[in-house]
């Protein structure tokens, strides 16, 4: 991990995917947060849990809940799962890149990966093919959940 973690303040954000194994509820998410966290020796500030949906921007109260935190500068990095836990809307993932970009967003740090201004910027390609299959993953989920609509005689 580089030097800079030790200055971030991070908040935790934690989203219950449909793809979660059983057992691996929100609680024990939110655990391996800590457990990294702790392991790493990160400041963190702040933690989100949240079980709703990530395809229609907007509707999600803890991801927006998060954004406000970096927007008014009380967070400023992000500890979580996996970045497709982020990116799974277009628009939401767009905001976080925009963040990172201004500087209000330092850091997002995974289990595997640590994601600053520079990897987005050295590696635009590898990034923006993962922002689209998170969204496109995101959008068929959105699609599945519609219900049929009845056949026009």
């Amino acid at each position: 991990m580089k030097k800079s973690e030790d200055s971030q303040k991070f908040v935790a954000y934690v989203r219950k995917a449909a793809s979660l194994q059983k057992g691996q509820g929100l609680r024990s998410e939110q655990r391996a947060l800590r457990k990294i966290s702790e392991k790493r020796s990160l400041r963190l500030e702040a933690e989100i849990a949240e079980n709703l949906p990530a395809q229609r921007a907007g509707t999600r109260s803890g991801f927006n809940r998060m954004i406000g935190l970096i927007e008014d500068g009380k967070v400023d990095a992000i500890l979580c799962q996996g970045w497709s836990v982020l990116t799974r809307n277009p628009v939401e993932a767009v905001r976080l890149i925009e963040l990172m970009k201004d500087g209000r967003l330092k850091e997002v740090v995974t289990p595997t990966l640590v994601i600053t201004k520079e990897s987005l910027e050295n590696n635009g390609p590898s990034w923006l093919t993962a922002l689209e299959t998170n969204s496109r993953t995101g959008l068929q989920a959105k699609k599945s959940q519609r219900p049929k609509s009845p056949a026009i005689r």
